[in-house]
């Protein structure tokens, strides 16, 4: 599992290089610093117990314990994030995924359709709840202090977890991997908030291996993650689905199935309710359909299942999990690229690579398991 997490989230960073870079530098340093820079991601990762022995050694020499040197690397990206805000003007980027969620709001403030066409010809592709969840920092003019809000919010949970389990997950790699991810500094610097919404959703795997909760409550917060992005299904059908299948728990399973689609639907039917010309028009899964098939969106929440009642235990949950939703958005991309060719889907703009950015949380965690 792990060598395999380590080559996708590699060949991830790597398209962003590749994509990103090219538009900046000549294409052919693109290519080289696209397979090089995750080269070195993946030599560093399985030499980390030796640089960690180095660090320790000079742990003993400086005094800076790994306690230590998880909060200078939390320090430091958390710096490094805020110095993007601030330097780096958004509306500087060819990325809108502020600009989506300012049309959503400006649209309800004026009393239109809140998916209705307003800066561009683009329209918001994610579900209402995303929307509400993006308000308050919409409100105050940085939509990025979501992500980071979020992003410590999974720090904390990751520690919390630590100190109830026999298993314990390393920040200290985890935090490497962040850090050295370009393809998550993209995220960051364009206030795009795709790992963020599925880092909500390992904190509550997290929360669910601590916790016992009722089938009522995991439905309940099984919708409304599901009402932010629809994709989260498929991670949710791997850790929630599943377990209740594989212990034959049916009528729990009605319960939370039923809970989990009533959200997003009723987020929808007050959509349609608003306007039901313009709903048909602009919707939030007519859009996220443009990129990512419907047959195909159907056909991996079903494998997802299916997976789900053989994840017995959490490190198979986040390993699934990662994989249905990086295999979901590679099918998609494969058939982009027979469609449109390997220029208009790579270096322009026919294919949303964003999208692959939904599995790294799964598999970053995955990674950062110490060993027994």
């Amino acid at each position: 599992m792990a060598f395999i997490s380590l080559l996708i989230l590699s060949l991830i960073n790597g398209i962003f290089i590749l994509k990103y870079s090219s538009r900046i530098i000549p294409l052919e340093y693109a290519y080289g610093i696209s397979i090089f820079l995750p080269i070195i991601m993946c030599v560093g990762y399985y030499y980390k117990e030796y640089l960690y022995t180095i660090f320790d050694k000079a742990e003993k020499k400086s005094g800076i314990a790994e306690r230590n040197q998880i909060r200078i690397l939390l320090c430091t990206i958390v710096i490094l994030w805020i110095l993007c805000f601030v330097f780096i003007p958004k509306g500087i980027l060819r990325v809108d995924r502020w600009l989506m969620i300012k049309t959503f709001w400006d649209n309800v403030f004026a009393g239109n359709y809140p998916y209705t066409p307003l800066y561009s010809n683009n329209v918001p592709g994610q579900l209402p709840m995303y929307h509400v969840l993006a308000f308050p920092f919409h409100i105050i003019g940085e939509v990025g202090l979501l992500s980071l809000s979020i992003f410590l919010l999974l720090i904390w949970g990751i520690t919390k977890f630590n100190h109830t389990q026999k298993r314990s997950f390393s920040l200290r790699s985890l935090l490497w991997l962040w850090l050295l991810s370009p393809a998550l500094w993209w995220e960051s610097t364009t206030r795009s908030t795709i790992v963020m919404n599925m880092s909500l959703t390992v904190l509550f795997f997290l929360y669910n291996a601590v916790k016992t909760l009722s089938p009522i409550k995991k439905g309940i917060i099984s919708g409304l993650l599901t009402a932010t992005r629809s994709s989260v299904i498929i991670p949710l059908s791997v850790s929630v689905l599943g377990d209740f299948i594989r212990e034959k728990k049916w009528s729990e399973l009605i319960k939370v199935s039923f809970l989990t689609g009533f959200v997003p639907i009723l987020s929808l039917a007050i959509l349609y309710l608003w306007n039901s010309e313009l709903f048909f028009l602009h919707n939030p899964l007519a859009m996220q359909s443009l990129f990512m098939p419907t047959w195909l969106s159907a056909l991996m929440i079903g494998l997802s299942i299916v997976l789900g009642t053989r994840a017995k235990d959490f490190d198979m949950k986040l390993w699934y999990s990662g994989l249905m939703l990086f295999l979901t958005v590679f099918i998609a991309l494969c058939f982009a690229l027979f469609k449109y060719g390997w220029s208009e889907v790579i270096y322009a703009d026919a294919f949303d690579i964003s999208y692959f950015l939904q599995s790294v949380p799964f598999f970053m965690i995955l990674l950062s398991q110490r060993k027994e």
